[in-house]
């Protein structure tokens, strides 16, 4: 999934499609929606897989005019057994 964000008059909101300077939210992308990025959009490739692996560390990265930017954080699961 894709989501676009921009802050506009100091508030981060989101916006339909990409714009220069925009935020890209990407959560569980499809191959069409990956294509997308480096192909469409000219998003670095080694960004795009390296954001695809579930291993990857919390980082900031810069190439060229693109920054790349990795959040890593804790969420609740509750397994079948019940432990969380």
């Amino acid at each position: 999934m894709l989501r676009f964000y921009k802050t506009l008059d100091g508030q981060m909101l989101q916006i339909p499609e990409e714009q220069s300077g925009c935020w890209i939210r990407v959560l569980a992308p499809s191959v069409q929606e990956t294509e997308y990025l480096i192909h469409d959009l000219g998003l670095d490739p080694s960004f795009v897989t390296s954001s695809l692996d579930e291993e990857e560390t919390s980082r900031i990265e810069q190439e060229g005019d693109q920054t790349f930017v990795v959040i890593d954080f804790p969420y609740r699961s509750v397994d079948e057994e019940g432990t969380v």
